[in-house]
């Protein structure tokens, strides 16, 4: 399985006296199927259960052993391995980047996210930024405090409108993006 498999790729860095700078990334795409408790949601869903996932880098030239639960995600692996590889981003790039560099969390140097998440899935979407998550779906817009419910069980919506409506307009915009990219319309031709 993947533990063996992770095991002999290991192993094999440290026999070749290459481990020590070799970044070496570990996670999931999703929640599992089934009961995520004390998350709500499972795969294919956009709660916490279906989208909130452990992951591991390992790079000992840099990266101090520890834990953090800044939320990341995988977009923000590529501009993460350039920054760590000294290349500039392409100043040039026709497509926008949704990821950011994580090097600053890997250093120790970042507290929290600088800029929120979208998720799209199954005709759902969603905005998570350092404390709220807009959840929307076919039955109308939901907000949750991260910070206080994880479990996604209290929607704020009703009560904090003007975060409902500051927090869906950076998601459309998002998910028109998202949208145009994958219909090619970000690409060089």
């Amino acid at each position: 399985g993947i533990d063996r498999a992770m095991g002999t790729l290991r192993r094999g860095l440290r026999e070749r006296k290459l481990a020590e700078n070799t970044m070496l990334w570990f996670c999931s795409d999703n929640g599992r199927p089934g009961d995520n408790s004390p998350l709500r949601g499972s795969k294919g869903e956009i709660y916490e259960g279906g989208i909130r996932v452990p992951g591991i880098c390992e790079w000992p030239a840099m990266v101090k052993s520890g834990r953090t639960s800044i939320p990341v995600v995988t977009s923000d692996f590529y501009p993460t391995i350039l920054e760590a590889a000294g290349i500039p981003m392409p100043k040039d790039k026709p497509q926008p980047l949704d990821g950011i560099s994580l090097m600053p969390l890997l250093t120790g140097k970042m507290t929290q996210r600088p800029n929120p998440i979208g998720f799209m899935s199954g005709g759902m979407s969603a905005w998570s930024d350092n404390r709220y998550k807009l959840v929307v779906t076919k039955d109308g817009k939901q907000l949750y405090d991260l910070v206080a419910d994880l479990g996604e069980t209290k929607d704020l919506a009703a009560e904090k409108p003007d975060v409902v409506t500051k927090m869906n307009k950076a998601l459309e915009a998002w998910v028109a993006s998202v949208h145009k990219s994958q219909a090619g319309g970000d690409y060089q031709k």
